[in-house]
């Protein structure tokens, strides 16, 4: 029996989770959760692509990930992706940002079936990525020589399949 195998979600251990997630994100600083980013250059840069203006970037702070709502999300997010089976290669068909509107599916599906309706099924990019680098995933963030803050998971497709296809969109 492994943690993932009790009701479900509402009565996480919020202390537990931040843990997990502050061993991941202080090895990687970039992280947001909008996604993976390698420099605070880059980080910044997107803030302003988003229309941000340069005066109001504001730096992501390891700190804002202990927020019950980004730890929800990454605890959802790391039961959806602990049921997939990992492969020697990265699986360039699916992104973060792919897997991150399967797993808003799948819960959207699995609270119906609980009768809960006081949550909602987002998951941010970021949120996910933390999730799989909790269950020790390798990633890359590029793809043909380009960068992105998207990144890309060494994921058998055949599990995903598996999983549920129409999760996939």
């Amino acid at each position: 029996m492994s943690e993932y195998d009790f009701p479900f979600l509402l009565a996480i251990d919020l202390e537990s989770e931040w843990k997990r997630v502050l061993t991941v994100v202080e090895k990687h600083p970039w992280l947001t959760v909008d996604g993976y980013f390698q420099t605070e250059q880059q980080y910044r840069r997107y803030q302003m692509r988003m229309g941000t203006g340069a005066s109001e970037v504001k730096l992501w702070q390891i700190e804002n990930w202990n927020d019950k709502y980004y730890l929800d999300e990454i605890y959802r997010s790391r039961y959806w992706l602990s049921q997939i089976d990992l492969i020697k290669s990265f699986n360039y068909q699916h992104t973060s940002y792919g897997l991150k509107h399967a797993c808003e599916n799948w819960w959207g599906v699995e609270k119906s079936k609980l009768g809960i309706q006081d949550t909602v099924s987002y998951v941010a990019n970021g949120c996910l990525i933390v999730a799989a680098l909790i269950l020790e995933w390798k990633f890359t963030d590029t793809y043909q020589g380009h960068r992105s803050l998207n990144v890309y998971f060494p994921i058998s497709e055949k599990s995903l399949k598996r999983l549920k296809p129409d999760y996939l969109g």
